[in-house]
């Protein structure tokens, strides 16, 4: 299960990968208008060998209705690590991509984007290899100190805590992944949260799940 494993260093050489493309993370913003917003979420199996479900949600960012929804069944053979869920699940976010019909403005991942040990989370590697603009959306914080409701790392802000209303005791952390700013990627998150969830992500996580 996963031969690769029997190679020398294989998260070394992964490691480098992620290291040498944070260098390319932008943090500026660059859309002047965001038409649509997509959604990525993956769903497993109990049975490790059994396929998993990649599905993607495009929104219309002013309807915020869903104008297209996409899914796709593979095995996948990456274990989860901590710090590398990019090797698991960001070719799946790409092949989606490439046979959506309404190509996306942003980016939505379940995952972290700049809010990683190393600066690229799997939002930003999709950002980056895609260039497109993309946000990172966690359930739980993967590194850094929490000062109020931001995450420093380093001595730099690397994302934010973010409740979607006084109710929620955990919150979700999110981070730009790609051409995007800290401050656009929280409203972006803020007009979509009706729940703890993005809807963009929170659909995508539900078609997945139907579809496993």
């Amino acid at each position: 299960f996963f031969n690769d494993f029997k190679t020398d260093y294989p998260l070394k050489k992964l490691r480098k990968k992620q290291i040498e493309l944070s260098c390319k993370v932008k943090l500026e913003d660059s859309l002047d208008k965001i038409e649509t917003i997509a959604g990525f979420d993956v769903a497993y199996p109990q049975n490790d060998f059994d396929n998993c479900c990649a599905a993607c949600i495009v929104m219309d960012n002013k309807t915020k209705k869903v104008i297209e929804e996409k899914i796709i069944h593979d095995k996948n053979f990456f274990p989860y690590i901590p710090t590398y869920l990019t090797f698991r699940e960001a070719d799946f976010y790409q092949l989606l991509y490439e046979q959506l019909e309404n190509k996306p403005d942003v980016l939505m991942i379940d995952g972290n984007g700049i809010l990683h040990p190393f600066g690229l989370g799997i939002a930003s590697f999709i950002g980056v290899k895609m260039n497109i603009p993309s946000i990172g959306v966690a359930k739980s914080k993967l590194c850094g100190k929490l000062e109020g409701n931001k995450v420093i790392f380093d001595n730099k802000l690397i994302g934010s805590a973010f409740y979607s209303s006084k109710y929620i005791k955990n919150p979700i952390f999110v981070s730009p992944g790609h051409k995007i700013s800290h401050d656009t990627s929280i409203s972006i998150i803020d007009e979509y949260c009706y729940y703890k969830i993005p809807e963009p992500i929170r659909k995508a996580h539900l078609l997945a799940t139907k579809n496993i």
